[in-house]
C-alpha cells in the first residue's frame, strides 16, 4: 500500500515537473479569466443574452426535449440547446438559470486557453504558450463572451479542438465534436462542418471504406436535425425573424471603410497589431487549412453575406490568434539571434500590452456599454431581486425594461420574454410583443391598463409610472405593484 501510494506521488511530481512551464502559464490565465467573466456579467450582464440564455434552460427543465417556448410564449422552438442542457445540471442542484446560465458561461471561457493550447502545440510548445494567452487577451473574441453569448463560446471551443484532433488525424473525436457544435450554435457549426470536409475527403478520396467518418457529425446532430430544417422553411417562408440585422447591415456587400476601420484596428475589437502580426504568420505558417481559414473569414468579414450577422467575423478571432501567435514567435527568434535579451523579452512586452488594452476594454464594457432598456441598473435590479424573494410563485409580470433580466432576476414570467431572433415569431407572441408596448404607452399617458393586465393575467408590475394597483415597493424611483388584493 506504502510503494502504491509513492509511485502515485512519484508520478504526480515527475509530471508537474514537466509542465510545470506550462502549469505556470496556464494556471494564471484561467484564474484571470474567472475574475473578469465574474466582473463583467455581475450583478448582471451588459445584454438580455444571459437572461434570454435562462430562460431557455427554465424550458428544458420542464419539457426536457424543447419544442416550444413555453411557458413564456405560445411559439415554437429550435434554437441548438447543447449550452443549455448543460446549464440545466446546476438548476437541477437547486440553482437560479440565471446564475446557472452566467457560472456555466464563465467556466466556458476560463477553458478557452487550454483549448488555444492544445491547437497551438502544433505549431510549437511556444506558439501555444502566447496563443493560450491571447486567447483571452484579443478583445473581439472576449466579445463574444462579454456579450452573453455562450453557446457561440462553447461551440467556437468545440471549433478550435475539432481542428486540433483533425490535424493529429482523429477523424473520429474530430466528427463527434463537429456534431457537437450542430447541437450548439446555428452558424458556427458551418465553419466546423467544412474544416471536417476539408480534412475527411481527401481521406476518403485515398480509402473509400473510411467513408463512415462522414456519418460521425450526422450521427451526433441526429436529434437537432429536424429543427434546423424547420429553420430552413421559415427562412424560406420569408418568416424567420433573423433578417431583421439585414436591415442595419450590408445584404452580400462590402462594409463601410469607417466600419472596417473599427472592427479591424480599435481596440475594443481587433487591434492593428494582431492584424499586423497575423499577416506575419501567415506568410511564416506552413498550414494550408489555417491560412485558408484566416483569408476566408477576413474576405468575407469585408464582404458581408446576409443573415449570417457578425458570426464570420467572430470566427476570424480563431485564425488570427494562432497566426498571430507564430508571427510573435518567430519575431521573437528574429530578434533573438541578435540579442537574446530582447528577443526573450518582445512575446512578453507583447502581452503585457494586449493585457492592458483586454483590462481598459472590460472596463469599457462594464461601464460605457450598458442599455437600461435590455440590462437593469442598480435600482430595476433591486426591484426585481425583491420581488423574487417577496413571491416565489412563478407568475406573469409586465416589466417597463429589460423584462427578461426583470423576469429572470424575480423568478417571474415577463409578459414580453424576448424570445431570440432565431426564431419565426408566432402571431400569439406578436401580439404579448404589442401589449407589452400598449402597456408603457398607456402609462406614460396616465391611461387605464386594467384590460391588458386582466387579458393576460399579470399579477405584478415593474415600471417608474403611476397606475391605480396596489403599490408593494418603492426605491430608486421604480414601483412594484400587484394587481390582486391579497388572499385572505
Amino acid at each position: 500500500m506504502k510503494s502504491t501510494k509513492r509511485n502515485f506521488l512519484s508520478n504526480v511530481t515527475t509530471w508537474f515537473f514537466k509542465y510545470r512551464d506550462e502549469i505556470c502559464v496556464l494556471l494564471p490565465l484561467v484564474l484571470v479569466a474567472l475574475a473578469s467573466g465574474i466582473y463583467v456579467h455581475y450583478p448582471v450582464s451588459i445584454t438580455n443574452d444571459s437572461a434570454i440564455h435562462s430562460e431557455i434552460v427554465n424550458i428544458i427543465v420542464r419539457q426536457g426535449y424543447p419544442t416550444s417556448w413555453q411557458p413564456y410564449a405560445d411559439n415554437g422552438f429550435t434554437y441548438p440547446p447543447l449550452f443549455h442542457y448543460i446549464a440545466s445540471i446546476p438548476v437541477l442542484l437547486g440553482l437560479n438559470p440565471v446564475d446557472a446560465v452566467r457560472i456555466t458561461g464563465i467556466i466556458i471561457w476560463s477553458l478557452l486557453p487550454l483549448c488555444f493550447y492544445l491547437l497551438g502545440s502544433l505549431y510549437g510548445r511556444k506558439t501555444a504558450m502566447v496563443s493560450a494567452s491571447l486567447s483571452i487577451l484579443v478583445p473581439f473574441l472576449s466579445n463574444v463572451f462579454i456579450f452573453g453569448e455562450f453557446p457561440q463560446l462553447l461551440a467556437m471551443e468545440l471549433l478550435v479542438l475539432e481542428m486540433y484532433f483533425l490535424k493529429r488525424g482523429k477523424y473520429v473525436t474530430s466528427g463527434i465534436l463537429a456534431g457537437l457544435g450542430v447541437l450548439c450554435h446555428p452558424f458556427i457549426w458551418i465553419v466546423s462542418l467544412l474544416a471536417y470536409l476539408y480534412y475527411a475527403l481527401p481521406v476518403i478520396a485515398r480509402n473509400v471504406k473510411a467513408a463512415y467518418i462522414l456519418v460521425v457529425p450526422a450521427a451526433v446532430a441526429l436529434p437537432w436535425i429536424p429543427k434546423y430544417f424547420q429553420i430552413l422553411m421559415n427562412v424560406l417562408s420569408g418568416s424567420w425573424q433573423n433578417v431583421v440585422y439585414n436591415e442595419y447591415q450590408p445584404v452580400f456587400w462590402f462594409w463601410p471603410p469607417e466600419t472596417l476601420t473599427t472592427y479591424l484596428f480599435g481596440l475594443n475589437y481587433f487591434t492593428p497589431v494582431i492584424i499586423a502580426l497575423s499577416m506575419f504568420g501567415f506568410l511564416k505558417a506552413k498550414d494550408r487549412f489555417i491560412r485558408l481559414f484566416f483569408a476566408a473569414t477576413l474576405v468575407f468579414s469585408v464582404y458581408h453575406i446576409p443573415y449570417t450577422q457578425l458570426k464570420i467575423f467572430d470566427t476570424l478571432a480563431i485564425p488570427a490568434v494562432i497566426l498571430s501567435s507564430i508571427g510573435i514567435t518567430e519575431l521573437s527568434m528574429h530578434v533573438k539571434k541578435h540579442d537574446v535579451r530582447y528577443g526573450t523579452a518582445i512575446p512578453v512586452m507583447f502581452l503585457v500590452a494586449m493585457a492592458c488594452i483586454q483590462a481598459y476594454h472590460f472596463d469599457f464594457a462594464k461601464t460605457a456599454w450598458p442599455n437600461i432598456m435590455i440590462s437593469p441598473d442598480k435600482p430595476l435590479y433591486d426591484a426585481a431581486v425583491w420581488l423574487g424573494a417577496y413571491d416565489g410563485e412563478e407568475v406573469k409580470i409586465y416589466a417597463e425594461s429589460a423584462p427578461s433580466w426583470s423576469g429572470a432576476l424575480s423568478r417571474k414570467i415577463p409578459l414580453e420574454p424576448e424570445i431570440t431572433y432565431l426564431e419565426s415569431f408566432s402571431d400569439s407572441y406578436k401580439e404579448q410583443s404589442e401589449a407589452n408596448k400598449m402597456i408603457k404607452e398607456r402609462l406614460d399617458a396616465g391611461e387605464d391598463v386594467t384590460g391588458i393586465v386582466e387579458k393576460y393575467s399579470l399579477k405584478y408590475m415593474l415600471t417608474k409610472q403611476e397606475t391605480r394597483f396596489r403599490k408593494i415597493y418603492e426605491k430608486g424611483g421604480w414601483f412594484v405593484y400587484e394587481t390582486a388584493p391579497p388572499s385572505v
